[in-house]
């Protein structure tokens, strides 16, 4: 897992084996030009407000074809794009990519829009039940009344969020 060093226990405690601190060094580098004896990961998971195409330049060179970077972006409201970067972030890029995959030359890039949910009831029954059955390990939750709403908004543009973060009415 990749996070900051504030964040490795909490990383640690949700399942990862290993932990980099990305205030340290650039945690790609480690794996360019077979600096680690440990073979590059099957799948590079880069949870991002702003996009992954960053961590996406970075990895490109030494992922292996038969890999995938998944970017989950929450499309933070600070991030400006313009007309023409949009475009290429959701028409050439990805079509250029399934072709450059399909023939063995690239790691597949998937973008996943995580503020787009097809069934929000469906998904949160599922969320439900797997809670009442003792499946899921839950972060911590920080709770603000809405009338420090920007207390909240504050905390989550920090970046340094470690759970949710939940807005009452």
């Amino acid at each position: 897992a990749v996070c900051s060093g504030a964040n490795e226990k909490f990383v640690r405690s949700i399942g990862a084996d290993e932990v980099l601190d990305y205030t340290k060094s650039d945690w790609t580098s480690l794996f360019q030009g077979g600096k680690r004896s440990a073979a590059p990961p099957a799948y590079v998971w880069d949870v991002s407000p702003a996009g992954g195409m960053s961590v996406w330049q970075s990895t490109k060179d030494w992922l292996p074809a038969s890999s995938a970077l998944v970017s989950i972006n929450f499309l933070d409201p600070s991030f400006k794009v313009d007309p023409s970067s949009l475009f290429n972030q959701f028409a050439v890029f990805p079509s250029l990519n399934r072709v450059q995959h399909a023939l063995g030359r690239e790691a597949s890039y998937k973008f996943v829009d995580a503020t787009q949910v097809e069934n929000v009831r469906v998904a949160l029954e599922r969320l439900a039940a797997a809670a009442d059955q003792g499946r899921l390990d839950l972060p911590s939750v920080e709770s603000y009344p809405f009338n420090d709403v920007c207390s909240a908004v504050s905390k989550l543009m920090s970046g340094h969020v470690r759970g949710k973060v939940v807005v009452t009415l």
